[in-house]
């Protein structure tokens, strides 16, 4: 939590000096030289259709990093930080539409309070500043 949090607020900064593409790249590459070493250690040669779906997976991933990053940019952090717990709620319908996940009264619970506060942010107005 500590270090998605210094991340957000990193990125955030950063706009002021760079454009979104390049701090994604940065995050990206970060990531990925990061997760190298634990990959190699579980590497499995995947299928030809796990292949696309791998493929699939990272094109839409980095589509929605690069719209993080532009969002984090644009908007106050404390706004936007909350709603990536959605990502976490669409993964629970997911899982229940493909795969046949039968939830838990804790998952249906723990989505409801996700949507709920995403509801509760977006309906926040921003606060105007104060002039001394």
């Amino acid at each position: 939590g500590i270090l998605s949090a210094i991340v957000v607020v990193s990125i955030h900064q950063s706009h002021e000096t760079d454009p979104s593409l390049r701090i994604a790249f940065y995050f990206m590459s970060t990531c990925t030289l990061i997760a190298i070493p634990i990959m190699l250690q579980h590497f499995v040669t995947p299928s030809g259709r796990q292949l696309l779906l791998l493929i699939g997976a990272g094109l839409f991933g980095t589509g929605g990093q690069i719209m993080m990053t532009m969002a984090y940019g644009l908007e106050d952090v404390s706004r936007l930080s909350p709603l990536n717990y959605f990502g976490v709620v669409l993964s629970f319908v997911a899982g229940v539409i493909f795969w046949g996940e039968l939830p838990v009264t804790w998952s249906l619970i723990g989505s409801l309070v996700v949507i709920v506060c995403c509801i509760q942010i977006a309906r926040m107005k921003k606060p105007t500043p104060v002039i001394d």
